[in-house]
């Protein structure tokens, strides 16, 4: 049992790698008790995002989560999927638990995308869910039971907290779904940030522990396509874009990863860009089957995707890199010139990646938590 002086407020310092920059890690402090893990999982908690922001982006690290549990007070911290070869239909995960007043707080904790997990990423499927992120929902759910199981923690007197950005954002917002119709809405809460669309069915803002926050500048939160029929989850809480490009905010971005910040401007650019792809794509049986001309070959808009995956993950060969120019002068040209934007094109001739784009920094989960911090 707490007592009052246990649940009082207290700072506590955490840290996180830069995205691009895995080695360069920053601390930051909250202010925290057990009291805030402890609140109604319906009622959003500032304290309790914030946190899981954090959370989301030390993932990235495979130091971090666990230096992050300990400070936090957590124990039986334990990692899944952390190897380099990583699985398409996995992703990774962080997961600890805590007592509190006589409930065992799990606190889950899901990596964004790393290596040959981009082509989930692009793989939506035909069914409700997005095919991909289910896989990964999956394989969150056989871990959070096989956790349970190790550490004797009876699901009755369990309450989960799970968290999760970009892909890890999806997978989460699916688990916290599962878990709250095997559990209970009075079990789980979620926080997500920067999640794709998961769902296209119609129930999904029953949900009322799941909170999705997204950013109007970021195209990944709206893909797969809302014409398409899917959402998220649970309830969106809708960031302003435009803000993330202000001189004060481009300020504290620069001054956290010492790079400019390349994001967007505004929305504008996203709803253009979605625009296009769903005249290309005016379906998902399109979106794998209705081929364009590039070059001197036929390639569906799941295709071009692909090669994008390809690029993210260093899997790229010399003809992967022949058709993204080609596809310049072909109907992937707006599609192509928006996820170039802001690319350091000598970067990509001469060592065949990127590090920066506009796409990339207005995803960024720093500039995430740059928003939430002030909201």
């Amino acid at each position: 049992m707490l007592t009052a002086c246990e649940s009082e407020s207290r700072e506590v310092s955490l840290r996180y790698p830069l995205e691009n920059h895995e080695d360069e890690v920053v601390s930051t402090g909250l202010v925290l008790s057990d009291d805030d893990f402890a609140g109604e999982t319906n009622a959003y908690n500032e304290r309790i995002a914030s946190l899981c922001a954090v959370m989301s982006a030390s993932a990235f690290s495979s130091a971090a989560p666990q230096e992050n549990f300990h400070e936090l007070g957590f124990t039986h911290i334990a990692k899944f999927s952390y190897e380099k070869g990583y699985d398409e239909d996995t992703v990774g995960v962080a997961i600890a638990s805590k007592k509190l007043r006589g409930e065992t707080l799990v606190f889950v904790v899901a990596r964004g995308t790393r290596g040959r997990e981009w082509y989930s990423n692009f793989d939506v499927g035909y069914e409700p869910e997005h095919k991909g992120f289910s896989a990964c929902a999956d394989f969150l759910m056989r871990k959070v039971k096989l956790y349970l199981t190790n550490y004797a923690i009876d699901s009755d007197t369990a309450r989960f907290l799970i968290t999760g950005y970009s892909r890890g954002a999806a997978a989460a917002n699916i688990l916290s779904k599962r878990m709250t119709d095997e559990y209970g809405k009075e079990k789980v809460q979620a926080y997500t940030f920067a999640a794709p669309n998961t769902t296209t069915l119609n129930n999904s803002d029953s949900y009322s522990g799941i909170y999705n926050i997204i950013k109007t500048d970021d195209v990944f939160t709206a893909i797969p396509l809302a014409q398409w029929g899917y959402h998220r989850y649970g309830t969106d809480i809708v960031l302003d874009g435009s803000s993330g490009s202000s001189d004060e905010a481009r300020q504290v971005f620069q001054q956290i990863t010492g790079e400019d910040f390349r994001g967007f401007d505004s929305a504008d650019s996203v709803e253009d860009f979605l625009l296009c792809a769903y005249e290309l794509a005016p379906t998902v049986e399109d979106y794998y089957h209705k081929e364009y001309t590039v070059g001197d070959e036929g390639l569906s808009v799941y295709e071009y995707m692909n090669i994008a995956a390809k690029f993210l993950c260093e899997e790229q060969t010399k003809k992967d890199g022949d058709t993204l120019m080609e596809s310049m002068d072909s109907p992937f040209a707006e599609v192509s010139m928006f996820f170039m934007n802001g690319v350091d094109m000598e970067e990509l001739l001469f060592s065949g990646s990127f590090t920066k784009s506009s796409v990339a920094d207005s995803h960024s989960m720093v500039s995430y938590m740059i928003l939430l911090n002030d909201e």
